[in-house]
């Protein structure tokens, strides 16, 4: 399931306002330079617990959270086991689709 906040971008560690979003790959390098944190975009929320304790709800995007149900019709890809989604680098050639949700 995906949830879509509607957030603010913080600069500093000073920007503390409910619903203010922390993109790590900006943070000193302990963070940023994890390949981790890099590869899954990481971010931080932050949420003053004696606001509304802590709640964030008000900051939802109408219509979400988003609920993605299995199977995904139309996407063959998806259907493969796990050794399946890696292919040898030189050798596999493949037209890209897409997915429908239905």
């Amino acid at each position: 399931m995906s949830t879509f906040f509607d957030a603010i971008a913080g600069a500093a560690a000073t920007d503390l306002e409910d619903g203010t979003i922390f993109d790590l790959a900006l943070a000193p390098p302990a963070f940023s330079s994890s390949p981790r944190i890099r590869a899954q975009q990481a971010c931080l929320m932050y949420a003053n617990s004696e606001v509304d304790g802590g709640d964030l709800s008000s900051l939802l995007v109408p219509g979400t959270p988003l609920t993605v149900a299995w199977p995904l019709e139309g996407c063959p890809a998806l259907e493969r086991s796990t050794k399946g989604l890696s292919r040898p680098h030189a050798t596999t050639s493949g037209t890209q689709g897409s997915c429908r949700l239905r």
